[in-house]
C-alpha cells in the first residue's frame, strides 16, 4: 500500500564512492515524490547500479533506478509487458501538481522520463532518477521536474562515479537498459569491464520533519528501572519469603520445645512411679 510521502525526508545512498544524501521535498511534485518515498521505504533503490553516467557537453547527468531483482524492476519498466498496472505514474506533467521552485541543475535529482517531441510532454516515469551533475536547465521546459537537492559532501562523492558510456538503446556503446531491466545486476556484473560502476548498498531514510511517525525510527525500548535496596528489601517476593522463614523457624522453635516437654513429661512420669515403687 502507498503511503504519503512527509513534507520533506532525506535518502541517503551508501556507495562504494562515498554516500550522498538527497533531501526531498513532497510540495515540488506529490505524485512523484510519493512513489519514490514508497519505493525507497520498500528497498527498491538498495543495490542500484548507477548504469549512465554522462558528462557531455549537452548533458551532465547520472542516472539510476534498476532493482537487482529483475522480478521486481521489471514492473517499474514502462517498456515491460511485466509492467504493474500502476507502474507508471498518473497523472503527469502537465496534468499533475508540480513546482518549479528547483531547476535541473548541478545538485539536485529529478525523476527520468521519456519526452514526447509531439505533445511536449513527459509521460512514462515510473522509478528511475537522474542527478544533475551541470547545468540542465533547458530540462526544466521539458516538464522533468527536480524534486530533491543533494548535499555538497555527498556531490562531491557522486562526481567520483565512474562512465561506461552512453545507453545503447541511444547509440553508445555502454549499457543496455533493456537487458538491465531483464537479467538484474547479474547483468552487470558478467562483464568484467563495468566492476567499478558505482552501486548503492541499503538506502536509509530517515524524516527531515514530524510528520511521518508510520517509518520514523522505533523507540528504544525503555529501560528497566534501577532497584534500591530497600525496594528489593520490601518488595512482594521479598515480604514473602521473609514470612515463609519466620514460620519455618517458629515451626521448628515449636516442635522443639514439645520435644522437651515431652522429655519433662516422661522424666517427672518415671520420677513418680519410681516414688510410689519406693516409698520414703
Amino acid at each position: 500500500m502507498q503511503v504519503p510521502a512527509p513534507s520533506s525526508f532525506a535518502l541517503t545512498f551508501p556507495t562504494q564512492y562515498g554516500p550522498f544524501t538527497a533531501s526531498c521535498y513532497r510540495e515540488l511534485a506529490p505524485s512523484q515524490v510519493d512513489r519514490v518515498y514508497n519505493l525507497a521505504l520498500n528497498g527498491y533503490y538498495n543495490d542500484n547500479y548507477f548504469m549512465r553516467v554522462i558528462n557531455s557537453t549537452s548533458l551532465k547527468i547520472i542516472q539510476f533506478g534498476t532493482n537487482g531483482d529483475p522480478s521486481i524492476s521489471q514492473k517499474y519498466n514502462w517498456n515491460s509487458t511485466k509492467l504493474s498496472p500502476c507502474g507508471i505514474i498518473l497523472p503527469q506533467p502537465p496534468s499533475m501538481s508540480y513546482q518549479t521552485n528547483l531547476s535541473n541543475t548541478f545538485g539536485t535529482l529529478s525523476m527520468s522520463t521519456s519526452y514526447n517531441d509531439t505533445t511536449a510532454t513527459t509521460w512514462n516515469a515510473t522509478a528511475e532518477l537522474f542527478i544533475n551533475t551541470g547545468n540542465n536547465s533547458r530540462l526544466d521546459s521539458m516538464l522533468f521536474v527536480p524534486i530533491c537537492t543533494i548535499d555538497e559532501p555527498g556531490m562531491l562523492n557522486v562526481l567520483k562515479f565512474p562512465t561506461v558510456g552512453e545507453l545503447t538503446e541511444l547509440g553508445g556503446s555502454g549499457v543496455s537498459l533493456t537487458k538491465l531491466y531483464e537479467e538484474g545486476n547479474s547483468y552487470i556484473t558478467q562483464n568484467p569491464s563495468w566492476s567499478d560502476l558505482a552501486i548503492s548498498s541499503d538506502v536509509s531514510v530517515p524524516c527531515l520533519t514530524v510528520d511521518c511517525p508510520c517509518f520514523s525510527s522505533p523507540s528504544p525500548t525503555p529501560a528497566a528501572p534501577s532497584q534500591s535496596f530497600s525496594d528489593v528489601l520490601f518488595s512482594p517476593l521479598s515480604l514473602f519469603l521473609v514470612v515463609l522463614i519466620c514460620s519455618t523457624v517458629s515451626l521448628v522453635s515449636l516442635l522443639r520445645n514439645n520435644e522437651r516437654i515431652r522429655n519433662r513429661w516422661n522424666r517427672w512420669q518415671w520420677q513418680r512411679l519410681a516414688e510410689e515403687e519406693n516409698p520414703s
